[in-house]
């Protein structure tokens, strides 16, 4: 077996790291995006992924969990995960996700779930959805400029992760799911 080639990360304006100890509103705040909906989980637990899985699925209400060991389904995830995106009348608001005790031990389950937002992301520009709404995700407490995680247990990802902005940003100006 040869060595693996280096992964190329990701780039994205959506992925975000921050102190650990900042405080949820001053992240808001510095990101530019108050109006949007917020989400927030620890990922001290997410060790395993159906650890991750049922901390989703407890946040965003679903009556569903996973067993130790069992595998976690990417499709379900996908489609209840960021379900405060959508009013009830089905038009896109965005989602401003904090994830908090980020953390090298967890790197595959938070790989995970920034690989089913990201492709979350790829379906809205897929479908031109024009809007100043966006998904935002800022991992609080991750010292590393990427994230580099197995998912599914064979394929790798790995995602730049910005810099988190020194002043406040004004809001989103121009439409981020749309193709050009």
């Amino acid at each position: 077996m040869g060595k693996q080639k280096a992964l190329e990360p990701q780039s994205n304006d959506w992925l975000f790291s921050c102190p650990a100890t900042m405080l949820t509103q001053q992240i808001i705040t510095t990101l530019g995006v108050p109006d949007q909906p917020v989400t927030e989980f620890s990922a001290r637990k997410w060790d395993a992924p159906w650890r991750m899985g049922n901390d989703i699925f407890r946040t965003y209400r679903v009556p569903q969990s996973y067993e130790p060991g069992q595998e976690v389904g990417w499709d379900i995830i996908k489609e209840r995960a960021l379900a405060k995106c959508h009013n009830e009348d089905g038009r896109f608001m965005g989602e401003f996700v904090i994830i908090r005790e980020s953390r090298p031990e967890v790197a595959s389950s938070l790989s995970f779930f920034v690989s089913i937002i990201h492709a979350y992301i790829q379906d809205l520009q897929k479908k031109n959805q024009r809007t100043l709404a966006k998904i935002v995700v800022v991992l609080a407490g991750w010292g590393e400029e990427t994230l580099v995680g197995r998912i599914a247990g064979r394929h790798r990802v790995a995602y730049a992760i910005n810099p988190f902005p020194k002043s406040p940003r004004h809001p989103w100006h121009t439409s981020h799911y749309t193709r050009d």
